[in-house]
């Protein structure tokens, strides 16, 4: 059975090739905006799936972005663990549309089935405050 172990969005994600480490920049928790419709430039999906010894060692996977039950899109993705139990998938979206506020949830799936999931709340904020400062001299 595959698990999901992690699931993170962010602006960017590196993967160090010397070290094979992880990097995530600006990770998305929430969007703002004063207009609805927006397109979100750039947002990059890490996921790291685990098999068991017995399960095959390709599958397929797919990743939505679901605002309520509409998806936004996917992006369908192979998964090859090689001669590992573990894998790592960076996926990269440009220009994301999301139409209204709610809450934007990014899903990995194997067989149709959720095996991640991660929350980004898309909110309508008011027109920006000025505030006045003064000082004398």
């Amino acid at each position: 059975m595959i698990m999901c172990q992690l699931m993170v969005c962010a602006e960017t994600i590196i993967r160090d090739a010397a070290t094979n480490t992880i990097s995530m920049i600006n990770t998305i928790e929430e969007i703002v905006s004063q207009h609805f419709p927006i397109a979100i430039a750039k947002l990059s999906t890490v996921v790291m799936v685990e098999r068991q010894r017995d399960d095959t060692a390709q599958t397929a996977g797919s990743l939505h972005f679901m605002l309520g039950d509409t998806e936004l899109g996917r992006l369908d993705v192979g998964i090859d663990f090689e001669d590992k139990l573990r894998c790592r998938l960076i996926m990269v979206v440009h220009a994301l549309v999301v139409p209204m506020p709610g809450d934007l949830k990014a899903q990995f799936r194997v067989n149709g089935e959720v095996l991640g999931s991660w929350k980004m709340v898309a909110k309508q904020i008011g027109l920006p405050q000025a505030e006045l400062f003064q000082a004398t001299l």
